[in-house]
């Protein structure tokens, strides 16, 4: 799994980017821990912060199906959103939010690295079709 993982995110990495202009330049300068992401610990934890924190709005499925459905939230299992998306883009988004939308940021709330481990699980169950 951890070689797909990696291999996943080494691709999303590449084909993303075009949303680095869209980042301010603090987040644009995060390192990204790959490997951390990766590990089983990371994605279990994600797991759970996922579940408490996300899935209302996302979906438990990671499908944008949440019980929250009067919202737009984004279907993780989709394309389309996968090949528009980075890590460091889904780390500033999940920090500070989304403008123009409901998506409000956890860093008031999560630590830096609960933030990672959320979008280790988030790639660990999602694939580029």
């Amino acid at each position: 799994m951890k070689t797909w993982f990696l291999s996943a995110f080494s691709i999303c990495g590449c084909i993303c980017a075009c949303s680095v202009d869209k980042i301010p330049k603090e987040y644009q300068e995060i390192g990204v821990p790959e490997t951390y992401m990766a590990s089983t610990a990371a994605i279990e934890n994600g797991h759970t912060l996922f579940q408490r924190h996300c899935a209302l709005c996302h979906g438990s499925q990671l499908d944008g199906e949440g019980s929250r459905s009067d919202l737009e939230a984004a279907d993780f299992t989709s394309n389309g959103w996968r090949t528009h998306s980075s890590p460091r883009w889904m780390f500033y988004i999940i920090r500070e939010g989304k403008s123009h939308s409901k998506m409000l940021g956890l860093k008031n709330k999560i630590t830096e690295m609960e933030t990672w481990d959320i979008i280790g699980y988030i790639l660990s169950e999602t694939e580029i079709q």
